[in-house]
């Protein structure tokens, strides 16, 4: 990953920052609000975290756009997969007084320049004539990769490329798919101080506070499955769903379960 990510093996606490914010959300932005560049972009991570779900297995972009006051005048979210990405969402909401001319388009990916399920977002973004875009991250894809950015420049749009970290690990699934065609895992477990991660009995023992269950729930429900093994299922009886924090949408990801032996019942906790 370090190839693509400068996180590198530090992707889970790259995401730290959003995670934490994704648990304490202020969703919607507020329209008016001022804030610079890097807020901005910080404020489209938080989208993207409060859409991500539907997306699959396009990336899920979170866009603001920005008056030359360096207030909010809109906002938007990759929409389900076929659906309009979120530059576009951004545009088709910005109020028909606010002349682009004026604007900043902030994403956390580089708008698209080529034809999919939906129309390039480059080539509407210059349209449009927008004064500047800033975008966290260079779309891996082959299509795009750099093109998109060149393309708004040749258009005389300010294309400003940010190498932002946030983005990169929003991302990382994502660039993970394009480059080797195969899902990114994330590893994760509970252990105290000494090490150890369950009783000698084997029964379940809560060893984290509230906050660690939110921002584990929070990781959960950004990714697109959860698997664990067949003990863990058996003896944890495990839900695999997402229910903390409670303040965002409880989308829960696909449930696997490793089981070599055919251990598990249907009557768990997994299948209710």
């Amino acid at each position: 990953m370090d190839d693509l990510n400068p996180a590198g093996s530090q992707l889970p606490f790259t995401l730290l920052g959003s995670l934490e914010r994704a648990i304490n959300p202020s969703f919607p932005p507020k329209i008016g609000q001022y804030c610079d560049e890097s807020q901005a972009l910080k404020i489209a991570i938080d989208l993207a975290w409060q859409g991500f779900g539907p997306q699959s297995p396009n990336p899920c972009v979170g866009a603001v756009i920005l008056d030359q006051r360096s207030e909010i005048v809109s906002w938007g979210v990759t929409e389900t997969y076929g659906g309009r990405h979120a530059e576009r969402v951004a545009i088709d909401q910005l109020p028909s007084h606010i002349d682009p001319r004026q604007c900043t388009l902030v994403a956390t990916l580089e708008p698209c320049n080529h034809y999919g399920k939906q129309p390039p977002c480059a080539e509407m973004i210059a349209q449009r004539q927008f004064k500047k875009i800033v975008f966290g991250a260079t779309d891996p894809n082959p299509q795009v990769s750099g093109q998109g950015a060149d393309y708004l420049r040749s258009r005389g749009i300010v294309s400003v490329h940010k190498n932002d970290p946030e983005s990169l690990a929003w991302h990382a699934d994502f660039f993970h798919a394009v480059k080797f065609r195969r899902p990114l895992w994330i590893a994760k477990w509970a252990q105290n101080e000494q090490g150890v991660m369950a009783a000698d009995d084997g029964k379940p023992r809560w060893i984290t506070g509230r906050q660690t269950q939110n921002v584990t729930h929070a990781l959960r429900r950004r990714t697109g499955m959860t698997v664990v093994g067949a003990n863990t299922l058996l003896q944890d009886r495990s839900r695999l769903d997402v229910r903390f924090p409670d303040q965002v949408l409880n989308t829960t990801p696909l449930r696997g379960v490793i089981d070599l032996r055919g251990r598990f019942r249907t009557q768990l906790p997994v299948f209710s």
